[in-house]
């Protein structure tokens, strides 16, 4: 009978095979068993965790220009709002239509998802489109010639009332805010239930 070549997929049944019956063997399946219990804690929350960081989505959240504390507590809770229901509600790992309080979450959480997605950037989107056309330099400045001579500008006055021109933008600014406040706040109240 002719031996045939190890593949590297041989290999590997090699060393499963060999991990498990020194397991069987041992009771050891890991390197890390052989540790104490303090040591694998350690290994577990402060050497791992340097090559393998926990909830990277939300690091990656923060944004690497300056941003105010209260614009990166909304990108970090939204985030971790997201990550929730990518990696834990979706993945059905609890009955979330068990008892009355796991059913509103649901349906609250999947509407805060859709809002953080969907509805949120579009209306950042339109908030962005809302601001008026500033106009040109012409028309912004008007020239004017001092006592001694010398060519000035001056800044025309908009003709138009801060609160008329800007009441979009401003209406925008209050629906986003108000949205945001709102899902922020449930989030608080709900912190138990990100628990599974």
């Amino acid at each position: 009978m002719k031996k045939l070549k190890s593949s590297p997929s041989s290999k590997k049944s090699y060393i499963d095979s060999l991990r498990l019956a020194v397991y069987e063997n041992h009771n050891i399946w890991n390197l890390t068993d052989l540790l104490p219990f303090k040591a694998k804690e350690f290994y577990y929350r402060y050497v791992k965790t340097i090559f393998q960081p926990c909830h990277k989505e939300i690091r990656k959240s923060i944004p690497r220009e300056w941003r105010d504390i209260s614009d990166v507590m909304v990108i970090m809770n939204f985030e971790a709002i997201k990550s929730f229901y990518r990696e834990e509600y979706l993945a059905d790992i609890v009955d979330w239509q068990a008892t009355e309080s796991t059913n509103k979450f649901s349906l609250w959480l999947t509407d805060a998802y859709q809002y953080i997605t969907l509805e949120r950037p579009q209306l950042l989107k339109d908030l962005e489109r809302a601001y008026p056309d500033c106009g040109t330099l012409d028309t912004l400045f008007v020239p004017t010639i001092n006592e001694d001579g010398l060519r000035l500008f001056t800044m025309q006055k908009d003709p138009v009332p801060y609160e008329i021109k800007y009441k979009e933008v401003t209406r925008l600014q209050a629906l986003i805010e108000k949205k945001d406040t709102d899902i922020l706040l449930e989030f608080v109240r709900s912190r138990d239930l990100f628990w599974t």
